[in-house]
């Protein structure tokens, strides 16, 4: 990595985020962040965030595992939407635990498509993994609800 003078290092946080798609027309959903959030505020962006211990836990042991727990997570806690049987939605305040039990996720239908980290000199740094997955009928755009101001469905 290359260092910039007069920068102080900011040690990347591991992240996942999820390119929901949705199909006829082909569709993506995204999120506009909150204007009081504390990292890219008022922007669009794909459901995701940071891996959490209990991502690890139940990883099945391997990074990839891990990273396709968290966009799952993520993308529950932002949208309502669960990545899991059938993609239902489920009441705000369901356990991590209660979906992977009640709903499993099948982490094959997370597909890996590439792998950022933010550049040196920002003051917040996220080393990201993003991944593509099927939305389901019943996917919509959720209520706003911090983090996010709103949330659409954009043609892509």
């Amino acid at each position: 990595m290359t260092r910039v003078p007069g920068v102080d290092e900011v040690v990347p946080v591991p992240a996942a985020s999820v390119l929901l798609l949705c199909d006829a027309p082909l569709q993506v959903l995204m999120m506009r962040r909150h204007a009081k959030s504390s990292f890219m505020p008022n922007v669009w962006v794909f459901p995701g965030g940071a891996v959490e211990e209990m991502d690890k836990s139940l990883g099945g042991g391997t990074l990839l595992g891990t990273m396709r727990i968290t966009g799952a997570r993520e993308t529950f806690e932002e949208t309502g939407i669960w990545l899991g049987d059938a993609q239902r939605r489920f009441p705000s305040g369901t356990s991590l635990q209660e979906l992977t039990r009640d709903a499993p996720l099948d982490p094959q239908l997370l597909v890996w498509t590439s792998h950022w980290i933010t550049p040196v000199g920002v003051p917040m740094r996220f080393d990201t993994w993003f991944f593509l997955a099927r939305a389901g009928p019943g996917a919509i755009p959720p209520v706003a609800t911090q983090p996010t101001s709103g949330a659409g469905r954009f043609r892509i």
